[in-house]
């Protein structure tokens, strides 16, 4: 989990929010407006580095209190203000836009063109996970998998044993000493492609919910 160095991305960070809008929602006399500010402060204090990532979804929500309080705002701006201001507005929007979003985009779009066989082999992997199970996941594996009974990410799980599969990301080291975890409590290797994913079972696991029954 990446973490701050210092407070210099968190105020990149609210540039890239504010901006694009001219700061608009600070353009009131009506301090109880200000309220709608507040959930910006749960993306700023914290040390969860995608939080106050612009290119990351944890922005989606703030985004529609800020679109709001900007448009309750420009109601009460006088014409000859609120032109240069849209104008402003609309500039600043496409400035961001071309240079933190869609570089991002591309990217991603890049890169699932030269990795497109890898991802195959990745989605047949996980689609051989039942709907019904309980899944215990890395973290990029975790919307594929959203439809399955039980979904628990393994950086929360704490390696516990009371589920039925264990899918691992293998394109990253870290997931090594959890993989050699559950190897070593009951756990058997069903799906290996090496530096992609691993998925494991516990092969007893359905002998112990019928037993239950």
């Amino acid at each position: 989990m990446p973490e701050a160095n210092n407070n210099f991305d968190k105020v990149i960070y609210l540039l890239k929010l504010f901006i694009p809008i001219c700061f608009i929602p600070f353009f009131t006399k009506k301090t109880s407006r200000y309220i709608l500010l507040v959930p910006v402060l749960i993306n700023i204090l914290t040390n969860y580095a995608y939080m106050y990532d612009i290119n990351f979804h944890y922005s989606f929500g703030i985004s529609a209190f800020l679109l709001y309080l900007t448009i309750l705002n420009i109601k009460d701006l006088n014409k000859n203000t609120l032109i240069p201001l849209l104008s402003l507005s609309i500039t600043f929007t496409l400035v961001t836009y071309y240079c933190f979003v869609f570089p991002a985009f591309k990217n991603n779009i890049t890169n699932y063109i030269n990795n497109k066989n890898d991802y195959k082999i990745i989605k047949e992997a996980l689609n051989k996970i039942p709907s019904t199970a309980s899944v215990n996941s890395s973290t990029f594996f975790l919307p594929h998998l959203s439809n399955r009974k039980y979904l628990y990410e393994v950086y929360y799980h704490d390696n516990k044993t009371d589920i039925e599969y264990v899918v691992l990301d293998m394109r990253y080291i870290d997931e090594l000493d959890t993989l050699n975890f559950y190897k070593n409590n009951g756990y058997n290797v069903i799906v290996e492609e090496k530096n992609l994913i691993t998925i494991l079972k516990k092969l007893d696991f359905v002998k112990k919910q019928t037993l239950k029954r």
